[in-house]
């Protein structure tokens, strides 16, 4: 079965190759050129080619001002900004900005998409590009920055190339910036995706949970991920008294989590096969198209949903960590004290709940605004999707500093009580004991590739596509 766009597009820029329809896209990108030659000729007034742009576009540009606008354009919108998207981010950009072409009715020359082709097949083209100047759905001024960095590219390689009327805005127009920025997080969410599940069946293990949390009866419907996810939990054994919530609800809260991540690579995936710019330039049409292709709604509220999961999840496992360290875990002394004199791990379920509290602070109140106003009046909607992946980025962060707290606990648990669970302690020496700076090193050391050997080797994990 063929991979799903974003994974090819993903496993692209990682390898630092181009998809075989970025090549086969030229003889469409030369027929739209074409059209788009013909509808100015006929004298068809197109946004930002023959009029200005914003609450200005009823000012009609002269042929002479025409070829000259698209770099004002660009020049316009390139303005100061302070924080940028790192280099890998960067090139999702670019390779979002690539495909949208490719897949079509943008209208821009063949030159400058030969520009795009050169900049992403060099594997130190990174754009900076700002992370904290879109505003509305709109991604403009980041748009300017890789119109830039294009423009010294070509003139850096010494390229034959000059813009073209529709070049610029093409360049700052689109979600490429929105969805090229949720590109770059997906093998991020992937590894948190595994990460949750094998922290969350280690400490089933190690507090020896009821079997009870994790048997069906869940769902009447085969196909709920619920039943896939409760399977993981290869618990044994059961006793009278109800495990804390933190423990039984595990598969409910995890499922939902897996339900986010589908609705998320769903929606990223839905809006890489949707075309986006604007005007567009379509052949058979006799005028150029408006929409608002620039917004890429579904994908914004899917983030908002995840940064909501990740909230819930960092709540569980600081508690069910509380819970492991309470003293009442059979084999697991009151804040996993080795002796008598030993604070243990004191002070760890503390500093746990104070990052979930920093995460909730910057995280727990968010507001999504629906529309408002740009200049001159002008109605603008507002998504904000640029920003929430920011806002996810930084929750990935904060939940991630939890999991390898939580990650370090298990692996002190297991080497200094001799207590078994997800992570081993194989690598330390029989009977040695451990400091938690320690077990942390080692935890926050591992590879997601190490935790993907662990988990194949003992558990297999559903995973959402």
């Amino acid at each position: 079965m063929e991979q799903p766009l974003y994974v090819q597009l993903i496993n692209h820029v990682l390898a630092g190759t181009a998809p075989e329809y970025f090549y086969e896209a030229r003889s469409r990108i030369r027929a739209e050129r074409s059209h788009l030659g013909q509808l100015i000729e006929q004298g068809e007034r197109i946004y930002a080619v023959n009029s200005l742009t914003g609450h200005k576009d009823d000012v009609v540009l002269s042929p002479e001002e025409m070829e000259d606008f698209q770099e004002i354009l660009i020049n316009n919108h390139h303005l100061p900004s302070v924080s940028f998207f790192d280099g890998f981010t960067g090139r999702c950009i670019a390779y979002l900005k690539t495909h949208q072409v490719a897949l079509g009715y943008t209208g821009i020359s063949e030159e400058l998409y030969d520009v795009l082709l050169g900049a992403i097949a060099a594997p130190d083209f990174q754009p900076a590009i700002p992370k904290d100047a879109s505003y509305s759905s709109g991604d403009v001024i980041p748009g300017a920055y890789l119109a830039k960095e294009l423009l010294n590219f070509a003139e850096r390689e010494k390229l034959d190339f000059r813009l073209r009327p529709k070049d610029g805005i093409s360049l700052l127009n689109g979600n490429f910036v929105h969805l090229g920025s949720a590109l770059a997080l997906v093998p991020e969410l992937k590894s948190h995706w595994l990460l949750s599940m094998a922290s969350a069946v280690s400490n089933a293990s190690l507090c020896q949970a009821n079997d009870t949390n994790y048997l069906s009866p869940f769902s009447k419907d085969a196909n709920d991920p619920i039943l896939a996810v409760a399977t993981a939990f290869k618990q044994e054994g059961r006793r009278p008294v109800q495990d804390p919530v933190s423990l039984r609800c595990m598969p409910q809260n995890l499922t939902a989590f897996y339900r986010g991540l589908e609705h998320w690579y769903g929606a990223l995936e839905m809006e890489l096969h949707r075309y986006s710019d604007n005007p567009l330039i379509v052949p058979g049409f006799d005028f150029a198209i408006s929409q608002g292709s620039f917004v890429a709604t579904d994908l914004s509220l899917a983030t908002g949903q995840i940064i909501e999961n990740l909230l819930l999840l960092a709540w569980q496992v600081c508690e069910r960590n509380k819970y492991l360290l309470s003293g009442k875990v059979a084999g697991v002394p009151e804040d996993a004290a080795i002796g008598a004199s030993d604070l243990g791990l004191i002070q760890v379920p503390k500093l746990m709940q104070a990052t979930l509290e920093s995460m909730r602070m910057q995280l727990g109140r968010r507001t999504f605004a629906s529309g408002s106003q740009t200049s001159g009046g002008t109605e603008d909607f507002w998504s904000y999707g640029t920003l929430l992946n920011q806002q996810l980025t930084a929750g990935l962060e904060f939940y991630r500093r939890i999991l390898n707290l939580e990650g370090a606990t298990h692996l002190y648990v297991a080497a200094n009580l001799g207590r078994p669970g997800f992570y081993t302690a194989d690598q330390f020496n029989p009977g040695e004991k451990i400091t938690f700076t320690q077990a942390y090193d080692h935890f926050t050391g591992l590879t997601q590739s190490e935790i993907s050997d662990w988990q194949k080797s003992h558990w297999q994990f559903p995973e959402p596509q």
